[in-house]
């Protein structure tokens, strides 16, 4: 870790500067939380307020000797920096479990207190904060190898580097501030990347050579969306009003604009599976509002979950989009519960849809046989799922 001294006058400018550039990365990460509600955003910049702060401090106070007010303000303000990069290295790469939160909590109080009482030990605070920082690396680690993917081990070897920050800032520091040194710009600039990376959608390059095709799927969709969606959106409302055998006809076809729009959303490239499970969210709950059905949804591991793209998350939508459409055809239920996580232990995806209707038969499926109540011999929504 590089860790010097910072001559006095450019070096003051130098920490102005890296200053401005960090308050504007604040602001697009607040930007991007309200935008998104990413939690790795809020913690991003959660982890910049205080940092901030304590560079302002130090800043400030430049050569002149250190106050006791100084001191404590200073010490806080970065230990309330390392909780934020804790928190935002564990949301880039996995969800957060209960023994985590609970240590990174039982650090923030006790290194706090630490930080604003140092004890007789000079060197209390630093060996608090490394095991603890130590342990939670472990348990990024033990995450990390649970095939979270790329943005996990970014995670891990950026939180292994501020390990070493923290600890030479802390040694130096003894019972006094951590002083401002030339490591801290760039540890900055590597949760920079880090945070462009996990939180910034893959975006292929124009000149990539399927760029055409990319092209002409959108161009396609915009053409089934305004073209043949409109001209079904205009047939339904035409039939919803007519005859018993007319809301039928409108009610298949609203079914049919559901597949439609759910195919659209499908020429998407690159969206994870909570993207198409949102999107199937907001096409389904028309028709779960007309069947008078409630729905609960309950996503869980969504930073794992965000790995899983292209072929495995179109086919969770679809077996998704089955189930729920079979609970509103047959199973007249009056609750629908819509479950997907991560299952370390199998390292695959659990998708769950339950409802309070009156079930399946219990006999296996096979070609030709009923899938449930009303409907028999019809489709083979139950086998598809099941390949």
């Amino acid at each position: 870790m590089l860790q010097a001294a910072l001559p006095s006058g450019a070096a003051s400018a130098l920490a102005w500067l890296i200053m401005a550039l960090l308050a504007m990365a604040l602001g697009a990460a607040l930007a991007a939380w309200f935008r998104h509600r990413r939690a790795f955003d809020l913690f991003y910049a959660g982890t910049l307020a205080p940092w901030l702060v304590f560079m302002a401090l130090a800043a400030l106070q430049g050569a002149e000797p250190a106050t006791a007010e100084f001191t404590q303000a200073a010490r806080l303000a970065y230990q309330l920096a390392m909780t934020g990069v804790t928190l935002f290295l564990f949301h880039c790469a996995t969800t957060m479990q209960p023994l985590q939160w609970a240590l990174v909590g039982f650090q923030a109080v006790v290194g706090g207190a630490l930080a604003l009482f140092p004890p007789a030990q000079p060197h209390a605070w630093l060996w608090f904060n490394t095991v603890c920082a130590s342990v939670l690396a472990l348990l990024l680690a033990h995450a990390v190898r649970q095939d979270v993917g790329e943005r996990g081990w970014m995670a891990l070897l950026v939180g292994v580097c501020g390990l070493g920050v923290a600890f030479v800032d802390q040694r130096a520091a003894g019972r006094g501030a951590p002083a401002l040194s030339v490591s801290h710009y760039f540890y900055a600039v590597a949760l920079f990347i880090l945070w462009r990376a996990v939180g910034k959608p893959r975006q292929e390059a124009l000149k990539s050579p399927d760029s055409a095709l990319r092209q002409e799927r959108q161009r396609m969709a915009d053409e089934l969306h305004d073209g043949v969606g409109a001209q079904l959106t205009s047939l339904i409302s035409a039939l919803d009003y007519g005859s018993p055998e007319q809301r039928a006809t409108a009610a298949t076809l609203q079914h049919c604009l559901l597949e439609l729009k759910l195919a659209v959303d499908g020429l998407q490239q690159g969206e994870s599976v909570i993207e198409h499970l949102a999107s199937l969210r907001y096409r389904m709950q028309p028709l779960l509002e007309a069947a008078s059905v409630e729905m609960e949804w309950v996503i869980a591991d969504e930073a794992v979950l965000e790995s899983f793209e292209g072929d495995r998350a179109r086919e969770t939508m679809r077996v998704a989009q089955e189930a729920l459409a079979n609970a509103i055809r047959h199973s007249g239920a009056s609750r629908v519960k819509l479950a997907c996580c991560y299952v370390k232990s199998r390292k695959a995806l659990m998708l769950e849809v339950a409802d309070n209707g009156i079930g399946l038969p219990s006999r296996p499926l096979v070609h030709g046989d009923p899938r449930g109540p009303g409907a028999a011999g019809s489709g083979k929504g139950l086998l598809g799922m099941q390949r």
